[in-house]
């Protein structure tokens, strides 16, 4: 593809991305003129205009984008291919809205602390609990009205928090389905949540770069703590529940005290947003994955950061520990892996291929098995000691075993938007 200059006439430069034709179909500058998005088969390429660098690719799916917009103000994308429109926040890379029937896309996953259940939080702003000797959906929670960024069960077993682009924080009976509590405060998107080991307080983060800590039991909130200078993307209490991390967009990672909400530390290591964090079981280390593919490893008590883990080639976007410590799981999201090391030794196990994005990974109770969930909508259960696949399995939709056959005064149109929401014609 060749890029002219519109006053002489002449030839800038030619796009070429390495080993790939470029394969346009739409392109669009941005309104600042700073980027140049190509729209085409496998996705979106992002171009900076000022070096004529490859900037950054998005595969929404494996459709062709057909056409590409941009918002006014340049913060968002809206990419349409054969049968969705995909809306992008550019910031944080990612899909904010998918505009069709409906969208399976997994966006967190967590297992109960007895093992039996797990809660998986998808963008069509439902939360699936699972029923994990069957892996059959036992009970779906809505009330959201905004993609659910994250979920937890509490330390009872019987409680998921959740939080929501919404702007709201839920509390919820996983058996009944009955919502229990909405608490509101942040103005903007909720990112991230965490809760302290003892399941007294909880942490939120946002777009609007603070993060909030909240005593569970009164729903009061403790101390509104600031400092980072972009989104808060994600939270980690330590095992003594003493310490808070946060993880920012503004690349940086700031270490709280629980009690009185000072700020400790400010970590500086990673080049890019700073995804997730985690603490190890002794509470000395702490781990963290962002947009620069590295995994960092930090001495929480001097700051010093100790070395990395190397291998993905996409954003880290998730990390989980394995409940004896031994094992670190990461995803690498645009790599399409989720890979397992040895966090004694520092180094990798297995890489475990997924078709799609991979945006959440956690280990079962026991530490034998791993479950990762993707933007395609798959979950996939794991071996983590052999890294074989065990089961792949999708969340059904809202209408899933509906029969419409009979139906009258249905347009074949909202028939096919039926059937995408899981409908069924018997007849």
């Amino acid at each position: 593809m060749q890029v002219w200059d519109g006053r002489s006439g002449a030839p800038l430069t030619e796009l070429l991305p390495p080993g790939q034709p470029v394969g346009a179909v739409d392109l669009a500058f941005s309104p600042d003129n700073t980027a140049l998005v190509v729209a085409g088969e496998p996705g979106l390429r992002i171009w900076d205009t000022h070096t004529w660098k490859l900037r950054s690719i998005r595969y929404g799916d494996a459709q062709t984008t057909q056409r590409v917009a941009w918002s006014p103000d340049g913060a968002y994308l809206a990419s349409l291919g054969v049968d969705l429109i995909r809306i992008w926040e550019l910031q944080a890379g990612l899909v904010v809205h998918t505009l069709r029937g409906y969208s399976d896309q997994v966006l967190s996953l967590v297992f109960s602390p007895d093992g039996a259940s797990a809660a998986s939080s998808h963008v069509d702003d439902r939360i699936c609990i699972w029923d994990v000797a069957t892996w059959e959906v036992r009970q779906t929670l809505g009330g959201h009205q905004g993609w659910i960024r994250d979920v937890r069960f509490h330390p009872d077993g019987q409680t998921v928090i959740s939080a929501s682009f919404d702007q709201t924080i839920r509390r919820w009976d996983q058996s009944s389905g009955r919502q229990l509590t909405v608490l509101r405060g942040h103005h903007a998107w909720i990112d991230c949540l965490a809760l302290s080991p003892d399941g007294v307080y909880m942490a939120t983060g946002s777009y609007d770069r603070s993060v909030w800590l909240w005593e569970i039991a009164t729903n009061h909130v403790l101390h509104t703590l600031h400092g980072h200078s972009g989104t808060v993307a994600g939270l980690a209490f330590s095992p003594d529940g003493a310490l808070l991390g946060s993880a920012s967009a503004d690349t940086s990672i700031r270490l709280w005290d629980v009690r009185t909400g000072a700020a400790l530390a400010v970590l500086q290591g990673h080049t890019k947003a700073v995804c997730d964090l985690l603490f190890d079981q002794s509470g000395h280390l702490l781990i963290s994955g962002g947009y620069d593919q590295r995994i960092l490893l930090w001495d929480v008590s001097t700051g010093r950061n100790l070395g990395s883990l190397d291998g993905h080639t996409g954003i880290v976007c998730e990390l989980a520990l394995s409940p004896d410590g031994a094992t670190l799981a990461s995803c690498g999201g645009g790599d399409h892996t989720v890979r397992l090391w040895d966090l004694n030794r520092g180094a990798p196990i297995h890489s475990l291929k997924h078709p799609g994005w991979v945006v959440s990974i956690a280990f079962s109770p026991d530490g034998a098995g791993l479950v990762s969930g993707s933007e395609d909508g798959r979950l996939r259960r794991w071996d983590v000691a052999s890294g074989k696949m065990l089961h792949e399995w999708r969340a059904p939709g809202p209408y899933a075993g509906m029969d419409i056959s009979g139906i009258s005064g249905v347009s074949e149109a909202q028939r096919q938007t039926l059937r995408a929401l899981g409908a069924i014609e018997m007849g």
